[in-house]
């Protein structure tokens, strides 16, 4: 074989041996590049049901003036709540455990029991979740 057939030769050769490792190249950062994206996305989060009947506790001049009972229907993480005053408002889970009240409340709350039945306000009331009937 002459000297210019093996450089033609050897010449494909290296040409495969670089692309096949840029194939392998690009394969392996694709592979970090998905697996990191799906690293990043966040874990479903179970929501607890908070749809139902409330009571108001604690405060009692809190209670007085927000409603002594509320009734919150629940789509997704968004709460539609009412109060026997006919006053509607909207809140948010923010967390499986903890939730914000926009207008006309504006407070926060957490969920105190594992039931999911109590909700501690930050403006010193408690609503216990009333029996189904």
């Amino acid at each position: 074989m002459s000297s210019s057939a093996r450089t033609h030769s050897g010449s494909k050769t290296r040409k495969w041996i670089g692309l096949g490792a840029g194939v392998g190249l690009g394969t392996i950062i694709a592979t970090a590049v998905f697996t990191s994206v799906a690293g990043a996305q966040p874990m479903p989060r179970l929501l607890p049901d908070l749809s139902g009947s409330y009571a108001c506790e604690g405060d009692e001049i809190a209670c007085e003036w927000s409603g002594e009972k509320f009734t919150i229907v629940q789509t997704g993480a968004t709460l539609k709540i009412r109060s026997e005053k006919g006053d509607v408002g909207l809140a948010k889970l923010t967390s499986p455990t903890s939730l914000s009240a926009g207008p006309i409340w504006n407070m926060l709350g957490v969920i105190v029991t594992a039931d999911n039945r109590t909700i501690q306000w930050s403006n010193g009331t408690i609503w216990r979740k009333l029996a189904a009937g």
